[in-house]
């Protein structure tokens, strides 16, 4: 009888963790298992690495994904080239842990979809936390799932963090009779953050999701805060159940409150009076519970913006915003 092959499928930007990625699993291959590498369009890193390996069970590709899904289209490509028995989704900037193939063949000959577990360095907590299919419990890298057809779902082409994970997994499991899913309790792999392991230097709740591309340093984070792609958090504060969306700029001095909604490109500047050198004067800002703000809104230094308040989009802030008050036209 033949053992069990596995494909794993890894989409690429070309980070230099990919290097790390590939000694983790490449001592864990057989010889009948696969990799595909799949860069989001070109990634001279990345080919070079596979190149230098000279495996011919790791096979370099590009694939350009117009809807920027980060890596969804890329992990789609992979499953519809793949021969192999079971499909791992390893991210570029997952360390797969020493014996993890050896436990997906081993669960494997139940011929179900598994769910592994996973040490998620950047919420300092294990996934899963209970066996059940919810939002921040489960994972793509940890969904194992059996290469047949008609029993798995495309990976959405969008990409929330965590939610696109959420829905691939959701979608695969209704083509799957009820009950289906086990539950294996082996960790899979260590998800580290972008660019190496988790900085010490961070505060981080209950359930925080965060996306890979988020530079946070010197900062707090509260319990089920979702950090969007490409956010900067630098000595910052931020309270519990925050949504802060793509490409906003958070530096120190500022609190944000709990329940708190930051915009797509919302900015915070923290000196009236920036110059490329020399010292800085900081000021505080202050953004209370529940509060919302638009996007591209900008909020100069040292103001506060009250509970329940709602700052509209591309308004710049200059004073103080009273609880409750709508913004809608600007600079205020």
């Amino acid at each position: 009888m033949q053992p069990i092959s596995i494909a794993l499928i890894t989409p690429t930007l070309g980070r230099s963790s990919l290097t790390r990625t590939l000694k983790s699993a490449l001592p864990q291959l057989s010889a009948n298992d696969e990799w595909f590498i799949i860069g989001d369009g070109p990634q001279p890193h990345a080919r070079e690495a596979v190149a230098v390996l000279n495996d011919e069970r790791i096979r370099y590709r590009e694939h350009v994904d117009p809807s920027s899904s980060y890596g969804n289209s890329q992990r789609n490509r992979g499953m519809r080239e793949a021969q192999a028995d079971y499909f791992v989704f390893l991210d570029d900037d997952d360390t797969l842990l020493h014996g993890a193939l050896d436990a997906v063949r081993r669960e494997a000959a139940s011929g179900a979809p598994l769910m592994f577990r996973m040490d998620y360095r950047p919420g300092q907590r294990l996934v899963w936390e209970e066996p059940v299919v919810r939002v921040g419990n489960v994972g793509g890298a940890i969904f194992v799932i059996p290469n047949q057809v008609g029993r798995w779902a495309e990976w959405p082409q969008f990409d929330q963090s965590g939610i696109s994970d959420f829905a691939f997994i959701t979608q695969t499991l209704a083509l799957w009779p009820p009950g289906a899913l086990r539950w294996c309790e082996d960790m899979l792999c260590r998800c580290d953050w972008h660019g190496g392991g988790q900085p010490s230097n961070i505060e981080l709740g209950r359930r925080v999701v965060i996306h890979p591309t988020a530079n946070i340093y010197r900062s707090s984070i509260g319990d089920d805060t979702k950090v969007a792609a490409y956010v900067e958090i630098g000595g910052a504060s931020v309270g519990a159940r925050c949504k802060i969306q793509a490409f906003a700029f958070i530096p120190p001095g500022v609190t944000i409150g709990d329940d708190v909604f930051i915009g797509p490109h919302a900015c915070f500047t923290n000196d009236r009076y920036p110059r490329a050198g020399g010292d800085w004067t900081r000021e505080s800002t202050v953004v209370e519970h529940g509060a919302s703000l638009g996007a591209n809104s900008t909020i100069l230094p040292g103001v506060t913006i009250g509970q329940g308040a709602m700052v509209g989009a591309g308004i710049t802030v200059t004073r103080d915003v009273p609880a409750d008050q709508t913004i809608r036209d600007g600079p205020w």
